[in-house]
């Protein structure tokens, strides 16, 4: 046991040192921020993750109606019916216009024949991409054809739409079946391809990009 007045007693009697006590801050902070950025960056992988989960579920879902719509394109007797172009927002994507037998589900039960269907871009809620909008009409209601609002939302969040037509080889980026003099007047493409970006929430110079190919029985039929 130390005699009283030993220094070595009298230093444990004082307590942490300044230095200490600066010392342990120092780790302190240390171990936070590393606690902090692996949190954090688990955080971002979650939020990725859902992210483009959610785009591949939408996406899949859009693009799955579009080539079931594309691929039972029909004539209404003579008439052959596709045409791509205008639209509210060409910087994105122009809209396509056709005639099919496909119908929507909740619609099965429905007008039977041919419909008009219609796909184009229209401003997102909050400005945020743009909606992907799919209208039918039946097609014996040519009144109606031009008229403006209705159909429904495939998906949200759009950042471009493009459409791709493939005939005997060659590609082209615009499709009329009724331009007189034109190299489509009265044809059908025998493959379209539908390319579809959306908004990437994480990195909006990178949006999320799907692509896929719908074979046309009818353009092959008419080739």
């Amino acid at each position: 046991m130390a005699p009283p007045g030993d220094p070595a007693m009298r230093k444990r009697e004082a307590g942490f040192t300044l230095m200490e006590i600066l010392l342990s801050v120092a780790i302190l902070a240390v171990i936070v921020a590393l606690v902090y950025g692996a949190y954090g960056g688990t955080e971002r992988i979650v939020s990725s993750t859902v992210n483009e989960d959610r785009a591949y579920r939408t996406a899949g879902s859009a693009l799955s109606t579009m080539a079931k719509d594309l691929a039972s394109m029909a004539p209404a007797g003579d008439l052959f019916y596709l045409r791509s172009g205008g639209g509210f927002f060409p910087e994105a994507g122009e809209e396509l216009r056709f005639l099919s037998a496909s119908t929507v589900p909740f619609l099965e039960a429905g007008f039977p024949g041919l419909s008009e269907v219609r796909y184009f871009l229209r401003e997102g809620r909050e400005k945020k991409g743009y909606d992907l909008v799919r209208r039918e009409i039946p097609h014996r209601d040519s009144d109606s054809r031009d008229v403006e609002g209705g159909g429904f939302v495939l998906c949200e969040g759009v950042a471009s739409l493009k459409f791709l037509f493939y005939r005997n080889g060659e590609e082209y980026e615009d499709w009329d079946t009724e331009t007189a003099g034109g190299e489509t007047k009265g044809k059908i493409p025998e493959r379209m391809v539908l390319d579809l970006k959306l908004l990437n929430p994480g990195n909006e110079d990178r949006p999320f990009s799907f692509r896929t190919s719908v074979f046309i029985p009818l353009g092959a039929e008419r080739g």
